[in-house]
């Protein structure tokens, strides 16, 4: 007997229907007050926090439940942060992202120290000056990427991979 297992999403659950048993299983894809999103191929469970947080505060706070902020390391997945955070996110708010600068090379990594390629700097940007070590979305430039001080206080987003 093979064992067929169909999963079904609609309006942030996860329904799995066991043929083999027929039973319909009820499952939160979600933790706490993450909220399950979906934009072409990506999903994700993600939480928007409005009240403005220094970055690494913002880091901490999204790590303090197993999330973490936002890592955007492809063209699709800056894609779907523009969709989310243009439905969810606070007007002309600017919104911090995940990576920092390593100021000896010029260089921005993720919070693991690992790089990619991908990026959607802004006009002028980066600078590769120490004290602007941190990356932010600006609104009013169609959430293209600039380098901040860390101490700034920006809104963020924080991304968990969903339980499936």
């Amino acid at each position: 007997m093979k064992l067929v297992r169909l999963v079904l999403i609609d309006y942030g659950n996860i329904y799995c229907v066991d043929q083999t048993k027929a039973n319909i299983l009820l499952q939160e894809p979600c933790f706490k007050s993450y909220e399950l999103f979906s934009h072409g191929s990506v999903l994700e469970c993600l939480r928007y926090e409005i009240d403005p947080l220094p970055y690494l505060d913002a880091l901490w706070n999204c790590r303090s439940d197993g999330g973490d902020l936002m890592k955007i390391d492809s063209q699709t997945k800056n894609d779907f942060f523009k969709a989310f955070i243009s439905i969810h996110g606070a007007p002309n708010a600017d919104v911090w992202i995940q990576r920092k600068l390593l100021p000896s090379t010029c260089t921005w990594v993720f919070e693991d120290n690992t790089t990619n390629s991908y990026t959607s700097w802004g006009t002028g940007g980066p600078k590769c000056e120490p004290a602007q070590n941190r990356m932010r979305a600006k609104a009013t430039s169609g959430y293209n990427w600039y380098d901040r001080y860390q101490g700034e206080l920006y809104t963020y987003l924080c991304e968990m991979d969903p339980a499936v």
